[in-house]
């Protein structure tokens, strides 16, 4: 007890700032996403629509040059957040393999009835 009354100032110190280093990093990641490699991105990609009962990745779609999976996955911290890439990072074969992913993926959700979002 007498370590602890002696060190609690540290103790304290170093929880403050882990607290603050975690809402930093779920702010950072939530709102901006996670970019990757191509390689991790392309790992990424070959999870997309195969099930899985602990995550769930989907295509987000192109933006401003960029290319977006969503994922949720149950132990992640944010639960949902986006991986994404730069388009001209991936190679033409990268590219077109997304594209032929992100085709299937629309024609499952036509299948099922949920159309396009």
């Amino acid at each position: 007890m007498k370590w602890f009354r002696i060190h609690r100032k540290k103790i304290l110190i170093v929880v403050v700032l882990w607290a603050l280093l975690v809402g930093v990093r779920y702010i950072v990641v939530r709102n901006w996403g996670i970019r990757l490699s191509p390689e991790k991105f392309m790992e990424k990609v070959d999870w997309v629509g195969s099930p899985m009962s602990l995550a769930s990745y989907k295509f987000d779609g192109e933006r401003e040059g960029r290319i977006y999976i969503s994922a949720w996955e149950m132990h992640g911290f944010p639960e949902h957040f986006h991986y994404w890439i730069e388009i001209d990072k991936l190679t033409e074969e990268q590219r077109k393999e997304i594209e032929r992913r992100m085709a299937e993926e629309e024609r499952e959700k036509a299948k099922r009835g949920e159309g396009k979002r």
